[in-house]
């Protein structure tokens, strides 16, 4: 593992495992969360590498649950501001009280969200709500609109991959969202992308693709 981001996507790809190989990195499993679909762990590099960063990683789309809350794309309001996904917004939800324990026992420690497809999107959501250092996105599709990607306050690196369709999903607006939006007295408003995009060399969504374009891949 050589840069940030190839061990973020590294890690983005263990989240689909029953058993994440996290030795290789030098890291160990701090917890685990499983509910309603919802999966994600936390892992943390020993103190004297990195200052000891702690990694919050989100698993993206496997099981039926979570493309059903892909397919829930009409919006919600977000407590942090601007209206998100209202699937993604509810997939956060099912951890979210575990998640803020363990933000709650480590306040100091230097945080980095990640994750792919719908795991990218659940990380853009918990970064807008506890402000990590950054965040690593891969292959990340739209989430809210412009007011909640400029109540962003934290550097969000959004990698993207030649023939990734999920990046462009959902559309910015559709009849479903217009027809959301004013049976419920509101002006539509169309989804926008957050943070900084990252193109790379590599093809196509797999978690796998990511690792492997990103190997020598750095940010600023």
């Amino acid at each position: 593992m050589n840069t940030l981001a190839h061990i973020c996507a590294y890690l983005s790809r263990q989240a689909y495992a029953d058993a994440p190989e996290l030795r290789k990195i030098g890291q160990t499993l701090v917890a685990r969360y499983d509910r309603n679909g919802t999966q994600a762990f936390i892992s943390t590099e020993s103190a004297p590498l990195n200052n000891g960063r702690m990694f919050l990683v989100f698993r993206g789309t496997e099981e039926i649950a979570d493309i059903l809350a892909d397919l829930r794309y009409v919006k919600t309001s977000f407590y942090g501001g601007g209206r998100v996904h209202e699937g993604f917004n509810h997939a956060l939800g099912q951890v979210f009280n575990g998640l803020q324990v363990v933000m709650d026992d480590h306040p100091d420690r230097q945080w980095i969200f990640t994750g792919h497809s719908l795991g990218a999107a659940l990380a853009l959501l918990a970064a807008a709500t506890w402000k990590p250092a950054t965040a690593y996105l891969y292959g990340c599709p739209r989430v809210g609109n412009r007011a909640f990607v400029r109540a962003i306050e934290c550097p969000i690196h959004r990698f993207e991959n030649r023939g990734d369709v999920v990046t462009r999903l959902p559309p910015p607006t559709s009849p479903l969202q217009i027809w959301h939006s004013l049976t419920h007295g509101r002006r539509p408003t169309l989804y926008r992308q957050a943070g900084k995009r990252v193109r790379l060399a590599g093809f196509g969504h797999r978690a796998r693709a990511y690792e492997a374009s990103t190997v020598g891949v750095r940010v600023s």
